[in-house]
Formats: structure tokens, C-alpha cells, sequence
């Protein structure tokens, strides 16, 4: 009797809940981040960062709308902090914080929206980016947030995956010293001694002196939806920058003041950002933001990262290939997202197939296939046998997987197979389809999937349908290497002639 009372429960449970409720798809890389059952439109977070100690301080106010009838829903959050309040509406509401996960029990209505507000504490829980449990704050210095793949968990609560949008008003308090730079537009300064500066047309700002007393905040707003993985903030001394482009684009920068010979080169590469952003919307359409920029800061990532509006750029990461393929990410990456982690491909190959289209717009034709070439060859003779320091292994053609079969290895995620052999899949379109097409072909991908996510399966859906043809035998051998051995680059070189070299 009991387990037929079970099995009966059960059954009422499913066909009382609305479809969508018995839906809940995990990333295959990172099923522990992101969640279902509600949707969130809106992050409002007062953040102060304290120096001493290393400080994290934040309130917080979540916008979202359950999806279905429950008593607890699911957030990702850090379990280092201590929350000393937490309200649903208001009113007080239990909750339980355990191995990143924060349960939190109300009575959840189906398509009702809520503010969850919450409160929290501590020690600030941020390591090298990728690794949780390390460390990348140099002693006495500034930190930044730097979220991909999974790291916003670290620093707020969300719904910690690329599939879940919502804009974004924050403020960002530091110790005077530091500037508090952010994504997004900047709305307001307020100074240590309590002066208060609406930023508007151009604006500029000097880093305050060592030693200064007191606070400063900087008050931002991000309209457009964004992934929690693209939301970013750096405190470091930084001077800061901010003009209007010709189309309406504010463009804030801003560079670490104490950099030393990498400072004006900083500069000159922010200057060109406006010529960037044009060359790519001859491909791509217009710039998705009303906001653009770069931060340029010591941050030992020893890269740069794609932070919507404003990406992150480390001062060893200066170079005009490198702020191409960041601001090619507003579009491939920010504007559209994977929808899993195992598409990082799509993103990340675009990116870096930006880097050629960049040279061959400022260089020229040779520079262009030049590039596309070295990425080929790179690709086809890597040695399998070869792993690195900590054991992984490489990704290369040779044996092993294509930018479709990488795991979640983070040096499989964002090493070459992805990077290269991803923008080898643009290349190989670009050259079959023509350049009318595959623009269009790019456009019809961002126009379909604006704010949203893409797949594997959708992005040669819409590839296909752009070209008139079913393209899924000319794109997946480009993803899943036949025997170890990369397509032939069409129009420039064979896998045997590249192997010979």
C-alpha cells in the first residue's frame, strides 16, 4: 500500500506541475552551476571592498520570477561568507548555505515575480581565475572579479550560468587609493571628501595618491541582459578616460596608472577601439551596447577576459590582435552565449577568427592568411605524446580532440584545439560560403539568438540555412578530428603539406 500511495503521489506531482517544471537540462561541463525554476531579470548589489583585511561586504537585491510552484529554489553562492540577513519580499525567509549552493524555502509561486534581498560578510573568496582554491591578488594590491567560466558564485549570489540574463545596477566602495572600475555605464562618483560627479560627455579622472583617507564609490548601470560570467569589477589605481563616439557609444576606460613603460601603449590601444568596433560591424551589424572600453590591470591573469561592455585586459595582454578578438566577444560571447560549456568553441573561435579578420583589415591579405596558416599547422602536426606541468593533456589534432570533444579540462576548455581549431570552423565557412554569406550567415545568428544561447545544433541549423544547404557534413568534421586529422585549410594548404613542414 505505501509504495502504491508513492507511486500515486508521484504521478499527481508530474501532471500537476506545469511542462516546463519537469524540465531542468544541466551543463554537462558545470552541472553544479546555474539552476531552474525561476528566472532573474535584475541584480542590484552595493559592494564595498575593504584593503585591510581583504574585506568583501555586499547587499543585494535579486529580481525573478518563479517558473513553478515549489518551496525552495536553488542559487549559487559561496559558502565563505556569513549571510546575517535574508528576505523574500521583505519578510524573512529560511534558507541553508552548503558546498556553493544556497537553498532558500518560500512558498514559490508559478510566473510570480519576487526581491530576494540578502546581506553577507567575510573574507573576500577569489582565487586565479579557473581555480577556486588558489590565488591571484598581489599582496598590497588591488583585486579584480573575474567570473568565467563559474566564479560569480565567489562574489554574489546568481544563477551562475550563460542561459540566465539580467541587467545590472551596482555600486562599487574602495579605499580611496583605488578607483572602483566597472562594466556598464557610470553614473556617478562619490569622492572621499564627499563631492559628488555626474561623468557625462568627456571625463577624465586621476587615480588618487597612495595613502589617501576615506572611500570612494563609483554607481554603474548595465541595461542590456548580461551573464553573471561577464560582470566584472577592478580596483586598482586606476586614471580613467571617457568620451562619446561618433555613433553614440560612451567609451570609458580605464589604465593602472602604475604600469610603467606599458601605460601610454595602454592608451593607444584604447584609442583604437572605436576602429575595431567599425571594422566589426561591417561583419556583424551594429554594436549591441549603448557602452564600451577597456581596464587595463596588473591582474597576474596573464590574458584578457571578455567582460560585456568593458572587457578585462592584463598588461601583458596588450596587443591589437588581443583588444580585436575582446571586443569581437560583445557580439560572439556576450550579445550571444553557449548554451553549455562544451560549445565554448563557438565563442572562443570566433573570437580568436577575429584576430585574422583584424590583420586583414589593418595588415592585409598576406598577414591575414599568414595567421589562418601558423593557426593550421599548429593544429595538425601537435605531438600527442605531449602533456603539460600539471599532467593534462594538449589538444591537438594528432590524436586527439577537436574544438566539438573537448571535456572540462580547463587546458582543453581554452587551449588550442578550442581557440585555433574553432576559428579554423569560421575560416572554412568564410571560404566556402563567400563573404556575402557568411556575413549573413553571422547576422541571421545574431539577430536569432540575441540575448539568448547557441548550440552546436543551432548554429549549423542557421549556418545551413543561410547557405541554402545542409551543412552538417562540411562543419563536423572541422569539430570532430577523423583519425587525428584536421580537414585540408581550403584555398591555402593540405594537412600532408602542413605535416611535411
Amino acid at each position: 500500500m505505501k509504495r502504491f500511495l508513492f507511486l500515486l503521489s508521484l504521478l499527481l506531482s508530474v501532471i500537476l506541475l506545469p511542462a516546463d517544471a519537469r524540465e531542468c537540462t544541466r551543463d554537462s561541463f558545470f552541472p553544479d552551476a546555474g539552476n531552474c525554476g525561476y528566472d532573474v531579470s535584475d541584480y542590484r548589489l552595493d559592494m564595498t571592498w575593504e584593503a585591510e583585511g581583504d574585506l568583501w561586504e555586499v547587499a543585494e537585491d535579486i529580481t525573478f520570477t518563479a517558473e513553478w510552484d515549489v518551496d525552495e529554489l536553488h542559487f549559487d553562492f559561496t559558502d565563505r561568507y556569513e549571510i546575517f540577513r535574508l528576505t523574500i519580499d521583505g519578510a524573512a525567509a529560511e534558507f541553508e548555505l552548503k558546498d556553493r549552493d544556497l537553498t532558500v524555502r518560500y512558498d514559490f509561486a508559478h510566473d510570480t515575480e519576487y526581491h530576494l534581498y540578502a546581506k553577507f560578510r567575510g573574507k573576500l573568496d577569489y582565487g586565479f581565475l579557473f581555480d577556486p582554491d588558489g590565488a591571484s591578488r598581489e599582496e598590497n594590491g588591488g583585486f579584480c572579479m573575474l567570473n568565467e567560466p563559474v566564479n560569480a558564485r565567489r562574489y554574489y549570489i546568481c544563477n551562475d550560468h550563460p542561459k540566465d540574463k539580467a541587467s545590472y545596477h551596482y555600486s562599487f566602495t574602495v579605499p580611496a587609493a583605488f578607483t572602483p572600475a566597472g562594466v556598464g555605464r557610470l553614473l556617478e562618483i562619490i569622492e572621499a571628501d564627499g563631492t559628488v560627479t555626474v561623468p557625462e560627455g568627456e571625463f577624465s579622472r586621476a587615480a588618487g595618491p597612495q595613502g589617501t583617507e576615506g572611500t570612494v564609490t563609483f554607481t554603474y548601470e548595465a541595461a542590456e541582459p548580461m551573464a553573471p560570467y561577464l560582470f566584472a569589477v577592478c580596483a586598482y589605481p586606476f586614471d580613467l578616460q571617457q568620451k562619446t563616439l561618433a555613433d553614440g557609444i560612451v567609451e570609458l576606460d580605464f589604465v593602472d596608472s602604475t604600469i610603467g613603460e606599458d601605460y601610454e601603449y595602454a592608451w593607444e590601444l584604447a584609442d583604437r577601439q572605436a576602429e575595431i568596433i567599425r571594422l566589426f560591424e561591417s561583419y556583424l551589424g551594429p554594436y549591441p551596447y549603448r557602452d564600451a572600453g577597456a581596464i587595463v590591470a596588473p591582474t597576474r591573469l596573464g590574458a584578457a577576459l571578455e567582460a560585456q561592455t568593458r572587457p578585462v585586459y592584463d598588461r601583458s595582454a596588450l596587443a591589437g590582435y588581443i583588444f580585436a578578438h575582446e571586443l569581437f566577444h560583445q557580439w560572439f560571447g556576450d550579445l550571444i552565449s553557449v548554451e553549455d560549456w562544451s560549445d565554448v568553441w563557438i565563442k572562443e573561435g570566433a573570437a580568436s577568427y577575429a584576430e585574422d579578420l583584424w590583420r586583414l583589415g589593418s595588415e592585409g591579405r598576406e598577414e591575414y592568411e599568414s595567421g589562418l596558416i601558423d593557426q593550421y599547422e599548429r593544429i595538425a602536426v601537435c605531438d600527442a605524446a605531449v602533456t603539460d606541468a600539471k599532467g593534462s593533456r594538449n589538444t591537438c589534432a594528432e590524436g586527439f580532440a577537436g574544438p566539438g570533444e573537448i571535456t572540462n579540462d580547463v587546458h582543453e576548455m581554452y587551449g588550442r584545439s578550442t581557440y585555433a581549431g574553432g576559428a579554423l570552423v569560421y575560416y572554412s565557412l568564410h571560404y566556402k560560403l563567400g563573404d556575402e554569406v557568411f556575413r549573413q550567415a553571422m547576422r541571421l545568428l545574431l539577430d536569432r539568438y540575441a540575448y539568448g544561447t547557441v548550440s552546436e545544433e543551432k548554429f549549423i541549423e542557421t549556418f545551413s540555412e543561410a547557405a541554402g544547404e545542409d551543412l552538417t557534413d562540411y562543419i563536423r568534421p572541422w569539430l570532430y578530428y577523423v583519425e587525428g586529422h584536421v580537414p585540408d585549410l581550403p584555398g591555402l594548404e593540405t594537412y600532408e603539406e602542413a605535416v611535411a613542414k
